[in-house]
């Protein structure tokens, strides 16, 4: 057994005539970063799941689901939307009655409570969401705004 300060304890074994090296990574310093971040991420995931904003939206999401009109309505725009999206992208224009008839769904769902309780708790979970990419997301745009000015800096003096 060897002791390697990089990939932690090799070992070799023989095994019918054939070598194998199993390598302990978890004395690897990358390994124990990576380790480390998807630790953190499973974290955050449970964090996510506790907070109030998610579980108003999971709460909301069962409400709608629950309520006879408001699920049927809700399908059925969701249905409706669809249709309409998949006719845009195979260059068909709605007709008027098929807009109209969208339209009075939507008005009907828009009046519904237990609708306006679902959109109002998706909003606020998708702020969060938004907020929390923001940081997540801040060491890469740090990364990518040194890079630019690296890139400009070259661009300048080769100029």
């Amino acid at each position: 057994m060897g002791l390697s300060p990089y990939l932690g304890d090799i070992y070799n074994l023989s095994k019918k005539g054939k070598n194998y090296v199993i390598m302990n990574l978890t004395k690897h310093k990358e390994f124990k970063t990576m380790t480390n971040i998807y630790d953190k991420a499973n974290e955050f995931e449970r964090a996510l799941r506790e907070s109030a904003e998610y579980k108003a939206s999971v709460a909301a999401s069962e409400g709608l689901y629950a309520d006879e009109e408001a699920n049927a309505l809700y399908t059925e725009f969701v249905s409706k939307q669809k249709e309409l999206m998949e006719d845009a992208q195979a260059g068909n224009e709605p007709s008027e009655e098929e807009l109209t008839v969208f339209e009075e769904i939507q008005q009907k769902l828009m009046g519904n409570a237990k609708f306006l309780e679902f959109v109002q708790a998706q909003q606020k979970l998708q702020f969060l969401i938004e907020d929390l990419n923001k940081v997540m997301y801040k060491p890469l745009d740090e990364l990518f705004e040194k890079n630019m000015e690296i890139n400009n800096n070259k661009k300048r003096s080769c100029l």
